[in-house]
């Protein structure tokens, strides 16, 4: 087992509470991109390759646990097999009663897995025990969206090309949205907001750019940190309010100028990101974005200004399993304000 390893100091204030991480996906004529951005906790995160005999090898973000024990948040193998899960928080935590541990697994797929029309056939005992939470799947041609409501209680949709030019897109952020599953989205709409906005955001960006739906751009959606949301839900449930509360895809800027002093220290942030880019044609290589937040700084302007410093990298799955110490990740950072539609590589955020 390979390991890279960067501790994440974050010294931020947050307000946001409700769990959160955001996928979104799309099928085009080519390729299938998918994405995913983790919002969790500040804890320490690594990219680790998972190699065991007569298994796939697998190469995933891991984070550290209150158990002192690493589990997997989203990785590919060598087949081609993407696997990502968030959490289905808009059901309380202590009724999601899982009995098999997530990152077993997680484990089990990517190792033992090539393709989703498999784990399609396999779901009603893949999923079994395994408490409620959502998986997202793709491989080179297909992608699969399973949602896990409680006792078992299940239900995925396969997204695959059909003949049209037009891209098929698919999101999931942490609540419920196939038709049969809804009726587990038990939390009042207020504690559950952030996740239909951000369900709302990533979607309207990616119907607003069908035609050009590529890496590139998947990349700048991960950096939308537009905190006020642009494009509010059609009808609201009692109890919504569309103030400066993180709504955004890249989750950093939780804090509403008026209520600053009040904000709690312990809430989420996005905090990584991985992002596939799986070619049709099996003869291109499987191309892999990563990032990792190292640490944001509150430069305490006027515009509630923050400097986040991260580190990246774009490279091929080939690479990322069988030689990852050789993955050349970068030292960044961008800069964003309350005012910010995304985190800028510029000084000038003035609008």
């Amino acid at each position: 087992m390979l390991r890279i390893f960067f501790a994440i100091l974050l010294n931020f204030i947050f307000l946001t509470i409700s769990q959160g991480c955001t996928v979104w996906g799309a099928i085009t004529p080519t390729e299938i991109l998918i994405a995913k951005n983790r919002d969790f906790y500040p804890r320490r995160e690594e990219f680790i390759t998972v190699s065991n005999k007569n298994k796939y090898k697998f190469f995933g973000l891991y984070a550290h646990e209150q158990n002192n024990k690493y589990a997997i948040k989203m990785g590919v193998n060598s087949a081609g097999l993407v696997a990502f899960v968030t959490n289905a928080s808009s059901i309380p935590f202590s009724q999601r009663n899982s009995q098999v541990e997530l990152h077993n697994r997680m484990h089990y797929i990517l190792e033992n897995f090539d393709n989703v029309e498999a784990i399609n056939e396999k779901s009603a005992t893949l999923f079994k025990g395994g408490g409620a939470r959502n998986y997202i799947f793709a491989d080179r041609q297909k992608a699969l969206l399973c949602e896990i409501g409680l006792h078992d209680d299940y239900k995925c949709e396969l997204y695959s090309r059909k003949n049209s030019e037009k891209p098929i897109i698919f999101a999931q952020t942490n609540h419920y949205i196939l038709p049969e599953l809804k009726k587990y989205n038990i939390l009042p709409f207020v504690k559950q907001q952030t996740s239909y906005l951000r369900f709302n955001k990533i979607t309207n960006l990616l119907e607003n750019n069908l035609s050009t739906l590529t890496l590139s751009k998947f990349i700048r959606f991960s950096f939308n940190t537009e905190a006020k949301n642009s494009n509010p839900l059609p009808r609201f449930e009692a109890g919504y309010e569309n103030t400066y509360q993180d709504n955004s895809i890249f989750r950093t800027l939780n804090v509403h100028p008026d209520i600053r002093n009040k904000a709690n220290p312990n809430s989420e942030q996005g905090v990584s990101a991985m992002i596939v880019q799986l070619p049709a044609d099996k003869s291109k290589p499987i191309t892999l974005y990563l990032r990792i937040i190292n640490d944001i700084t509150n430069l305490n302007d006027k515009k509630y200004t923050q400097e986040v410093q991260y580190i990246e990298a774009t490279t091929t799955l080939d690479e990322a399993i069988n030689n990852s110490a050789s993955i050349n990740y970068v030292a960044k950072s961008c800069r964003r304000d309350i005012y910010s539609h995304y985190c800028e590589e510029k000084d000038d955020l003035s609008r």
